[in-house]
């Protein structure tokens, strides 16, 4: 949503105003303009290029002239379709592509450079100010985070980036940023803005989080400067989380674990903030003490008190075979027998978390050989503690009765 405050600046009543040097993706049905009396507006869409220059003169005279010379022919414009095609005034020939300089008439006052809005008006009293706000598209903006892994501490760093291709600069600007979804009604034209040279530039403005119409808003605390076809980074986060899990989860498709890592978005783990969903890249300190990147995920927005988990990727020396080992009827009752053989080959002990989905949603677990955890009907979750080196077969009896 762009907001301006613009001057009139004239004192003799007027009917009407040309509202220009605005978002090439607006959308007129949105404009709300205050400090004057509107009765009608009209939107143009017109960027000047020479196709839709022309077109506005077809079936006009236009004038041809010689480099050498500075002689003119006039001819009336009849197409510009393949090639300029025209008729001559004196003689009615037709002339294909003429050689020489194209002279015009000036533009038509209803001919705009870019996208404009021309308001009617209401004779009466206005305001030496208005104010108008009007959607556009072409802004977007994500958050990307960078998360540094030294020994078992982490630094998580934060930006708020926002690109610019709304056709026009917006220079020292108030910006707000919303994270959450805002349901719209599908548009009957696609907007497809042509991406410029990607450029950034970063800042570090202070920025104010708070909770608005059940949306996270984030407010910057200085004026911004988004120029158009270029991204602009601004730094968001700075936290040293203290402490951090790595966790190891298999399923019953897994070869090898997954590797996730955990952290409590909580102010004593130097957090607190709500989080807007983004990507997360991942770096770590190598024996050599180079940083090295490890792995990229996309997080969802995370609350403060809520825990922010990184999928990784997957560890290359634990492994997982998972398999059905027998299944039976008996009286009426179906008996299954599972099992999962996990194989840590680290040099350390690791906890491997199993999430194990029943085919059927109603079922009774007779015997297991670890303690689990029910986290919803169709899913429970092992946690097994495995030995460097040490193999540990895992395996459970469930029944469903069919009666």
């Amino acid at each position: 949503m762009v907001k301006e405050v613009r001057r009139i600046g004239v004192q003799e009543e007027i009917d009407e105003i040309c509202f220009t040097d605005i978002a090439r993706g607006i959308e007129a049905g949105s404009v709300l303009a205050k400090g004057f009396n509107m009765l009608e507006q009209r939107s143009s869409q017109d960027l000047l290029n020479k196709s839709n220059l022309l077109e506005k003169y077809i079936g006009q005279e236009v004038a041809i002239r010689k480099h050498d010379t500075g002689e003119e022919r006039k001819i009336r414009l009849l197409s510009i379709g393949d090639g300029l095609i025209g008729e001559l005034q004196d003689t009615k020939e037709v002339v294909i592509d003429p050689k020489g300089e194209l002279v015009v008439p000036p533009l038509p006052e209803s001919f705009f450079d870019g996208p404009a809005l021309v308001w009617k008006t209401a004779p009466g009293k206005m305001e030496d100010h208005i104010k108008v706000s009007y959607l556009a598209e072409g802004i977007e903006w994500q958050m990307n985070y960078i998360a540094e892994i030294k020994g078992t501490e982490l630094q998580l760093m934060g930006w708020l980036e926002i690109r610019n291709d709304a056709g026009i600069d917006f220079i020292g600007a108030a910006l707000k940023l919303m994270a959450g979804k805002v349901y719209r009604q599908p548009r009957t034209g696609d907007f497809s803005p042509e991406l410029g040279v990607h450029e950034s530039s970063v800042s570090r403005p202070s920025i104010e989080g708070y909770d608005f119409r059940d949306r996270h808003t984030y407010r910057i605390g200085q004026p911004v400067t988004l120029l158009n076809g270029q991204t602009t980074q601004i730094a968001f986060l700075e936290a040293h989380i203290d402490s951090f899990r790595t966790i190891y989860e298999v399923d019953k498709w897994s070869n090898r674990a997954t590797i996730k890592m955990e952290f409590d978005n909580k102010k004593t783990n130097g957090l607190g903030v709500s989080l807007a969903s983004g990507k997360v890249k991942l770096y770590s300190l190598d024996t050599d003490k180079e940083l090295e990147f490890i792995g990229e995920d996309a997080i969802g927005s995370v609350t403060e008190g809520e825990a922010v988990s990184i999928r990784i990727g997957e560890a290359f020396n634990i492994r997982c075979n998972s398999y059905e080992k027998k299944r039976w009827m008996q009286e009426g009752v179906e008996y299954i027998t599972y099992c999962y053989d996990l194989a840590n080959g680290k040099e350390e002990n690791v906890r491997i978390h199993i999430h194990h989905s029943m085919d059927e949603p109603i079922w009774t677990m007779e015997s297991s050989s670890h303690d689990y955890e029910i986290r919803n009907a169709g899913n429970i979750m092992f946690i097994v503690r495995t030995a460097a080196k040490k193999e540990v077969p895992v395996e459970f009896t469930y029944r469903v009765d069919k009666r």
